[in-house]
């Protein structure tokens, strides 16, 4: 039987071992119970001065390590580094390889698997299509900067086939045949533009590239009425127009608009001006073709009505359109010719105007 030693130490850590302890419970290391496996270094009493011994190299000791029968605690399983981060020391040796669980062997990916991907693809494709379709749209009738390829056309609307009173047996608020300039228009030129009286017609032409507008000449403003108005477009292209403008403000830059084009198309739309003097052009309806309108150096009888958020629109008799709008509830009214962006100039012509009480009952 073994006899008792009281002064022992682990020769691994130092540690002061029990008199019977065959592994230190520090670190786990077999030792004899011999007088061999003090430590070389004094054991530190209390009030003694520590004397600095170099560190263990815990590593090579653990590698040399001969174990008996009993064997100690399994060596800790340490995690690996992090993705990201290089390699970097430990107190202990890393884990054995069978530890680290193997990474499964990429699979192909097959066509059926991609097959998501691709519809996200044309998906996507088709949504800026869509979007670039609706922007094409939005594009001003008259905006100079646009060409006759730009300006998007409906397809023609069936036969008209709902009439429309254009000259009702009312008196009217305001009428003109322009037999003479006795109502006081506007008849100021300038370079590139110019408004004329005579052979009982307004004739204004633009080559600016810009709207020629003669406003009604009376001082106040129009809410609900009937407006029909003899014009023809004497010279232009598609991309030319001529119209009405109503419950316009003083400037013009927030109304309502009416448009003939040169090709037999029509537009109602709106222009709003924000506060950076940008004055947008949104449609309301069209720009479409009606069968009842009649095209370029042809005369056109065009009757709109506004009454409350409704605006309708005839030509020669017909009924064309009508929308639904809360913009504007008042203003001016004023005619125009629009010199687009393709053609040298624009030239229309207005035999009459007359404005009437909105009817009772809309068609």
């Amino acid at each position: 039987m073994e006899t008792a030693n009281p002064d022992r130490f682990c020769p691994i850590c130092s540690r002061q071992l029990g008199p019977y302890e065959l592994f230190c419970g520090n670190c786990g290391t077999y030792v004899a119970s011999s007088p061999a496996a003090l430590p070389t270094t004094p054991r530190r009493e209390s009030g003694q001065s520590a004397t600095a011994s170099p560190a263990p190299n815990r590593a090579a000791d653990w590698s040399a390590s001969t174990w008996s029968a009993a064997s100690p605690p399994a060596a800790p399983s340490w995690p690996t580094p992090a993705s990201g981060f290089s390699e970097r020391a430990a107190p202990f040796p890393p884990p054995s390889p069978l530890a680290v669980p193997a990474l499964p062997a990429r699979q192909p990916v097959s066509r059926w698997q991609r097959l998501p991907l691709l519809v996200l693809i044309i998906g996507s494709v088709l949504a800026l299509v869509l979007l670039g379709s609706v922007l094409v749209l939005l594009v001003s009738p008259h905006n100079p900067s646009a060409s006759s390829s730009n300006r998007v056309v409906a397809s023609p609307s069936p036969s008209p086939d709902v009439l429309l009173q254009a000259r009702p047996d009312v008196t009217p608020l305001f009428s003109d045949n322009f037999a003479d300039n006795s109502k006081g228009w506007d008849t100021t030129g300038g370079p590139g533009f110019s408004k004329t009286i005579a052979n009982h017609a307004l004739t204004m032409t633009d080559r600016n590239h810009r709207i020629l507008v003669a406003p009604l000449p009376v001082q106040h403003t129009f809410s609900d009425f009937q407006i029909t108005v003899d014009m023809t477009l004497q010279s232009g292209d598609s991309n030319d127009s001529m119209g009405i403008y109503m419950r316009g403000d003083d400037q013009l830059a927030n109304d309502y608009r009416v448009d003939i084009f040169g090709d037999a198309t029509y537009a109602i739309s709106k222009e709003v001006t924000g506060l950076d003097g940008n004055t947008q052009v949104r449609i309301l309806s069209g720009i479409g073709s009606n069968q009842a309108i009649k095209p370029l150096g042809q005369q056109n009888e065009v009757t709109v009505i506004i009454k409350g958020n409704r605006i309708v629109l005839g030509v020669n008799g017909h009924l064309i359109a009508s929308v639904t709008d809360n913009s504007y509830t008042s203003g001016m009214i004023a005619l125009f010719v629009s010199n687009g962006s393709s053609s040298p100039a624009a030239t229309g012509a207005i035999t009459s105007v007359t404005v009437y009480p909105a009817p009772a009952q809309l068609p």
